[in-house]
């Protein structure tokens, strides 16, 4: 019994050391960059100069240092309706990337619907015909962006 006390303990200052880390990230990241921001190896903030990518979705850009992960994205078609998940993941600051979303996709026709913050942030963007949730988070060395396209039948 006291293997298994021990085990908890460990795990539970593991998670809080954890904690302590994802904090300290995340509270240097929401500060102003430098005049001259120099890229860290772990996180750099989305850059403005190169252009957004495109993927499945022609509506919706991506920051270029953000990689698609194939293999945890679906995207259905039938005829010209589309929807489906897009995963993408890459070492940028989390701040960088919300204000990337938030500036950019309404440029393209999406109207900001809301917004959700907690340990995770959420995002509500609709158009004509579509539903667009991206859904961002951190973990210890990558950012994540999970886009969810569905399609409606009314205005928005």
């Amino acid at each position: 019994m006291t293997n298994i006390m021990d085990i908890r303990r460990l795990l539970s200052l593991l998670q809080s050391l954890s904690l302590v880390m994802v904090l300290s990230n995340c509270a240097g990241s929401l500060s102003p960059p430098p005049p001259n921001p120099v890229a860290s190896p772990q996180h750099s903030p989305v850059t403005t100069q190169k252009q957004p990518l495109f993927y499945d979705f022609q509506d919706i850009p991506v920051p270029p240092e953000m990689t698609l992960q194939v293999a945890d994205s679906y995207v259905y078609q039938a005829g010209q309706s589309k929807a489906g998940l897009q995963l993408f993941r890459g070492r940028v600051d989390l701040a960088s990337l919300v204000k990337f979303f938030q500036l950019g996709l309404p440029h393209h026709g999406w109207v900001a619907k809301g917004e959700f913050h907690h340990y995770e942030l959420l995002l509500v963007f609709e158009k004509t015909g579509k539903i667009c949730v991206i859904n961002l988070y951190n973990d210890l060395f990558y950012a994540y962006a999970k886009v969810w396209v569905i399609q409606t039948n009314g205005e928005p």
